[in-house]
């Protein structure tokens, strides 16, 4: 990946996690995700296997959600760069 590409994905996350942050729903989701975290964990907590297996589990939905959100971005990226390309007033 280029380094330009990186700096786009670098600013993308922090602006991402900037909006997320003030995003009410978005806050209510998360709240709601660590309570149910937290009852799992203090449910099950001495289960060391079952814990190690879903933390593999979140850890591997974790790495396809990123791994579609940079799909995305770089799609809407292209996209972006395609559209940029049309002349609308020539009719190109």
């Amino acid at each position: 990946m280029s380094d330009t590409m990186e700096l786009l994905l670098a600013c993308a996350e922090r602006l991402t996690q900037e909006k997320l942050q003030r995003d009410p729903d978005y806050r209510q989701r998360r709240v709601e995700w660590e309570t149910l975290v937290s009852s799992f964990r203090s449910r099950h907590g001495r289960n060391h296997v079952l814990i190690d297996e879903m933390n593999n589990l979140q850890d591997a939905h974790g790495t396809v959600l990123f791994l579609e959100s940079d799909f995305l971005f770089f799609l809407g990226l292209q996209i972006g760069l395609e559209l940029g390309k049309i002349d609308l007033i020539r009719g190109d």
